[in-house]
């Protein structure tokens, strides 16, 4: 076999493969810019002390579509449990950021299943997810112990 003939045969398979990297690559950037325009959106509603129903369904139905686009992300379940928990569907909320741990277990998401698991008054369960979230990432036990003794400042204000 020539060098021409081989050429000929595998210039096609290289185009093959670079248009479906592209193509990939293409998914994920429209995953992820429809991750930001959805974290925007929220960041902005939530500032602003306004939650609004509607528009935390309409970033669901965008984050799925993501999510398909790029089943990989692991922003997307994370931010998919953040609309639940923000609608107060706590199931939903915990599937997502479980989710989530199975693509990369992180403290951050650890964090967010045991302030889930806090709504939901299991205490032993956020006790746990809040265990892991310090045991991945040190710096967070200071805020969890600001956490739980302003928790506990507050509880005994309101028992007075």
């Amino acid at each position: 076999m020539t060098g021409r003939q081989l050429f000929s045969i595998l210039l096609p398979i290289a185009l093959v493969v670079a248009g479906w990297q592209l193509l990939h690559a293409i998914k994920r950037w429209e995953s992820s810019l429809v991750a930001a325009e959805v974290e925007q959106n929220s960041i902005a509603m939530t500032s602003r002390g306004v939650i609004s129903p509607p528009i935390l369904s309409r970033h669901l139905e965008l984050l799925e579509r993501a999510g398909e686009l790029d089943p990989t992300n692991v922003t997307i379940p994370l931010m998919r449990g953040s609309q639940h928990f923000l609608l107060r569907n706590l199931d939903a909320a915990l599937r997502a950021y479980g989710e989530a741990l199975a693509l990369e277990p992180r403290a951050e998401i650890y964090l967010n299943v045991g302030r889930t698991h806090m709504m939901a008054k299991d205490e032993d369960a956020a006790a746990e997810a809040f265990q892991k979230a310090v045991d991945l990432d040190h710096k967070y036990l200071r805020d969890l112990r600001s956490f739980f003794e302003r928790r506990r400042r507050s509880g005994s204000r309101d028992q007075s």
